[in-house]
């Protein structure tokens, strides 16, 4: 499920489907670390996915402050400008073939 956080049916989506993966609002990452708020939704997801077993990914994820909190939260698959831009298929496979 795409963008969970924010759409008014969200949990009733989770109640009805089971889901793997649940991709996390990036509007709640952007503000992790200036808004508790949003830092308390999103434990209360984590929370949520263990649960129910589903994994998270966070979506907007662009410094390692930010990717640190969210951590810190439970969180541990990222998407974002931190790790790369939006690329093309072949690119990505490149990038994922990389020695880290």
């Amino acid at each position: 499920m795409d963008d969970f956080g924010m759409g008014h049916s969200s949990l009733i989506y989770l109640q009805n489907n089971n889901f793997d993966i649940v991709k996390l609002d990036g509007s709640l990452a952007r503000e992790v670390l200036t808004n508790k708020r949003s830092s308390e939704i999103i434990i209360s997801i984590v929370n949520l996915s263990k649960n129910l077993n589903f994994d998270i990914i966070v979506e907007y994820v662009e410094n390692l402050n930010q990717r640190d909190k969210l951590y810190e939260l439970g969180c541990e698959i990222y998407q974002g400008y931190y790790y790369s831009k939006a690329i093309p298929f072949e690119e990505f496979i490149e990038y994922a073939n990389q020695e880290i």
